[in-house]
């Protein structure tokens, strides 16, 4: 029954051929009702696989992104336009220390053109599927590669959460220290800059007939955050203040 339906629905000269028949036999049996019944899950079947065959062909030619946050999603979007395909992982609201994928994530992000992640402790779950070769490394694009991220201080005092796997940790039985890199890098317009740039690399080796609208993207995109540096250098230098006091666990640098 299910490969026949399937059948059906991806051919359309036979989809048709459905529907006249099973007209032909509404007017030619009793109970016309569930004839037409038949007839009318026949013909829905006909159109959702019609809108699904057009929204594939109109995304086959894009350049299909995954990204885990909403930065480099946004990034790409920046970059690419309409001539990529974009989705992030982590919707608002989701904590990205406890993510973990479905294995519809894990199939689209292997079959995906280019998988984009930050490369910190959060996306430690990221290096355990490469490490099972579960996906592949060929289409994946590592944001802390490009930028110089931040240590996190480690002083006494600091309070640990020790049902996660924080790296910036003290180890008290070998008193060995494993330092944490901030991963919030992006909230650095220099280090966004950077980054769209990597994301435009790609996107050209991936798509080269369409480099040069790839580049004007990335360039206004990079005018954008290039003002925006110098509007908040601009702030910084014009302030009677130099000091910011934050009432959080874990402050943005």
């Amino acid at each position: 029954m299910h490969a026949a339906v399937k059948q059906i629905r991806h051919n359309p000269r036979l989809s048709q051929a459905c529907c006249n028949a099973l007209k032909e036999k509404m007017h030619t049996k009793k109970h016309p009702f569930g004839k037409f019944a038949a007839i009318i899950i026949i013909c829905v079947l006909v159109l959702l696989s019609a809108c699904s065959q057009t929204n594939s062909d109109v995304s086959s030619d894009k350049i299909r992104i995954i990204t885990v946050n909403f930065p480099p999603a946004d990034f790409s979007r920046m970059i690419g336009k309409d001539l990529v395909e974009v989705r992030q992982l982590l919707l608002p609201g989701v904590e990205s220390h406890v993510f973990e994928p479905t294995p519809q994530d894990i199939i689209e992000i292997r079959d995906a053109d280019l998988f984009i992640y930050g490369g910190g402790l959060s996306d430690t779950w990221v290096e355990n599927l490469l490490k099972d070769n579960e996906i592949s490394p060929d289409n994946t694009l590592i944001i802390m590669d490009y930028v110089t991220a931040l240590t996190e201080e480690i002083i006494p005092g600091m309070q640990h959460d020790h049902d996660q796997d924080h790296a910036g940790e003290i180890d008290d039985d070998d008193n060995h220290h494993r330092q944490e890199k901030d991963e919030h890098i992006w909230t650095d317009p220099k280090n966004a800059i950077k980054i769209s740039e990597a994301i435009q690399d790609r996107l050209i080796a991936l798509d080269p007939d369409n480099a040069g609208e790839y580049r004007t993207n990335y360039n206004a995109f990079a005018k954008e955050l290039k003002e925006l540096d110098d509007k908040w250098n601009s702030a910084v230098a014009d302030n009677e203040r130099d000091v910011l006091i934050f009432a959080d666990r874990f402050p943005f640098r």
